[in-house]
């Protein structure tokens, strides 16, 4: 399709594809037995990973609520018609983590990556622990290594300030689901 104004009663799909309103799932009632399709609203099975449908994993999208199939707009935190949360656990894949622990892992020990390692970010995590582990042993014998060991002190600080800051909702949505690397 071109760019021209359509219609309200049109979706978009997560492929980026318009689709006109004869074409779009119905809402059904809560399927408790599997839930729903976060990207098509399909029925699935409880055991299901992956939508028989349109091939998308469980929760992958955020087209529909998983719960009861009901259209959802990106960034929605919670249902408005079944209540359920939208950025949790069940809809992100991933484990929810505390806001306040990543926050005071990264003021006290954030040169040593503890923080980055507690919210998933290995990569990140090993970078600082070996910046730091290398200036510390380094740093007997010159002065830059002791300025790269205040500088993932001063990363880790500014980070656990960050973190503090969100709120709880906001966190869950960065650090978690869109898993943020650095700050």
């Amino acid at each position: 399709m071109s760019d021209y104004q359509r219609d309200p009663s049109w979706w978009q799909a997560s492929d980026g594809k318009w689709y006109p309103p004869e074409q779009a799932p119905p809402t059904a009632a809560p399927n408790l037995s599997g839930g729903f399709c976060s990207n098509c609203a399909q029925p699935m099975q409880p055991q299901a990973a992956i939508c028989t449908s349109c091939g998308f994993a469980r929760n992958a999208a955020d087209n529909y609520c998983s719960v009861c199939a009901t259209r959802t707009t990106p960034g929605q935190a919670v249902c408005l018609n079944c209540g359920s949360s939208l950025i949790g656990p069940a809809a992100a894949g991933s484990a929810q983590k505390d806001r306040t622990t990543a926050g005071i892992l990264a003021i006290l020990l954030g040169s040593l990556g503890v923080h980055k390692f507690y919210l998933g970010r290995t990569n990140a995590g090993v970078i600082l622990l070996l910046v730091t582990l290398v200036s510390f042993c380094c740093g007997f014998f010159l002065l830059f290594p002791w300025l790269l060991l205040a500088g993932t002190g001063v990363i880790g600080i500014v980070e656990g300030v960050i973190i503090l800051g969100k709120s709880d909702a906001e966190f869950q949505e960065i650090y978690v689901r869109q898993a943020k690397e650095w700050f």
